[in-house]
């Protein structure tokens, strides 16, 4: 709004546009996040276990999360300038998807891609936050949200478990990789 009052051609259209995907990005990946990195470290219990031991090891295991199972997967782009990709020539204006959730298992940057391991040193160098002028101006929230929620469960039920992991269903759609629910138990209860 400041730009568009100092005379910047920007719209009231894109100024909504805005508002609406900071409100879109800042709810609906960070509680996927969130969602992710509790059903990653259940599905894991060893991974799970190294938190309760050590607290301190929440910031690497969520950037594991968001390595190993990013809320966003994929993203549509469109090429502004003839380029090439992986040899492959890309005309200018050519529709691009972007598979983030591959790249983040690249066998060239990660050993062992495959595998969940929340004391993996370079789990930073995913790009689950985007790249450049693309990337997350929320990525730190999110992260302190997720960090937070992490946290208070393990304080609350250190003895949570999955209930039927192999069953997770997830939500259709092809950008963003999110569990419609993660049931869980805890206590006593099998």
């Amino acid at each position: 709004m400041q730009a568009q009052s100092t005379g910047s051609e920007i719209s009231d259209h894109e100024i909504a546009s805005v508002c609406y995907s900071l409100l879109f990005a800042g709810h609906e990946t960070t509680t996927t996040l969130i969602s992710n990195t509790i059903r990653e470290l259940l599905t894991h219990p060893a991974e799970w276990q190294k938190l309760i031991d050590d607290p301190s090891r929440i910031p690497a295991a969520i950037d594991e999360t968001l390595r190993f199972s990013p809320s966003i997967v994929g993203w549509r782009r469109k090429a502004l300038v003839d380029t090439e990709i992986g040899g492959v020539p890309i005309a200018a204006g050519s529709n691009i998807l972007l598979l983030m959730g591959s790249a983040n298992r690249d066998p060239g940057t990660f050993d062992e891609p495959e595998t969940f391991d929340i004391n993996r040193v370079n789990a930073r160098n995913h790009l689950s936050f985007g790249f450049g002028i693309h990337y997350c101006l929320g990525n730190l929230l999110a992260k302190m949200q997720d960090k937070i929620v992490v946290e208070e469960t393990l304080k609350a039920a250190p003895g949570l478990r999955l209930v039927d992991a192999d069953n997770i269903v997830f939500g259709n759609n092809l950008s963003f990789r999110a569990p419609t629910s993660v049931p869980v138990t805890w206590g006593d209860q099998k």
